[in-house]
């Protein structure tokens, strides 16, 4: 992708639900092992100028959704995640786009809702940065699951990203 972040993705229509687990940080503070931002994303193009919607965790207790539609810029909202790692779930219906949080997967709590003009073929996905740019930084994400009209009722297989 033109942002440098890496995104592992499926064409999703009109509606589409993607959840996935989310570890905590691994290694020392600020090393190089340890990923800038890792989450879920739905995004228009491939390009850092289209419309997007980001749910990301950034660690340890912060979490960040940042959206933009073809003609603003990119926005974005803090909330706080437990240090266990967090189960993260974005919602799109039509143009809206909704994010949950959950410690638990069972409990879920809103963190953001946008209305955003996707194309027909919309993309959603896993999403992951490393702190330091050529540095491999794995996130072994689980329990991911993307449903939407085209697919049949199936979770994906577990997902290792490296950046």
């Amino acid at each position: 992708m033109d942002d440098g972040h890496y995104f592992v993705q499926q064409e999703v229509g009109e509606t589409a639900r993607l959840t996935a687990f989310v570890p905590p940080q691994v290694g020392t503070r600020g090393g190089p092992e340890r990923y800038k931002v890792a989450g879920l994303a739905i995004l228009g193009r491939f390009d850092a100028g289209g419309p997007a919607y980001y749910l990301l965790s950034e660690g340890t207790k912060s979490g960040i959704t940042r959206w933009r539609t073809d003609k603003d810029k990119e926005r974005s909202k803090h909330f706080t995640i437990g240090s266990q790692g967090v189960w993260l779930r974005l919602e799109l219906c039509g143009q809206q786009v909704t994010a949950f949080a959950s410690d638990d997967g069972v409990a879920w709590r809103q963190v953001g809702s946008e209305v955003i003009a996707f194309p027909e073929a919309a993309h959603a996905g896993l999403l992951a940065a490393g702190a330091k740019k050529g540095v491999s930084v794995p996130v072994a994400f689980t329990h991911v699951e993307l449903l939407h009209a085209d697919a049949p009722l199936a979770a994906l297989p577990q997902l290792r990203l490296r950046d």
